[in-house]
């Protein structure tokens, strides 16, 4: 699964790698300063409900430390969020996914301003 990087309108890259990514963070946290947040919307990959690892594996854990496991928004439709009954988290790094794990829950996009919140459940 490629991910792809925009800036406003602006696509900044397509099919990102590791790398990449975290070179587009780091031009980005310093070109609007240190804090600027990076809004991160993820989809949970078939019906097993892995928004973290199995199928994104360039989201290392060192890119979701520069984004900021705050900063990561589920996007799932609804008749999907019906299957779900935990979003499946697994970063590879085991005190990143007890991060995630203490969060307990997480918000998930399911419409237009429509969120609602679900289970973590960390590998």
């Amino acid at each position: 699964m490629g991910i792809d990087a925009t800036l406003g309108n602006q696509n900044i890259g397509t099919d990102l790698d590791e790398k990449q990514l975290i070179d587009t963070i780091n031009e980005h946290k310093s070109r609007f300063k240190e804090n600027a947040k990076i809004l991160t919307l993820l989809s949970p990959m078939g019906g097993q409900g892995f928004l973290i690892g199995r199928g994104n594996l360039q989201l290392s854990p060192t890119v979701i430390r520069l984004i900021g496991i705050e900063n990561i928004l589920a996007i799932v439709t609804p008749a999907k969020l019906a299957t779900l009954n935990t979003l499946r988290i697994d970063t590879g790094d085991l005190n990143l996914d007890l991060k995630f794990q203490e969060k307990k829950y997480m918000k998930a996009l399911q419409g237009y301003r429509t969120t609602r919140l679900i289970r973590i459940s960390a590998e």
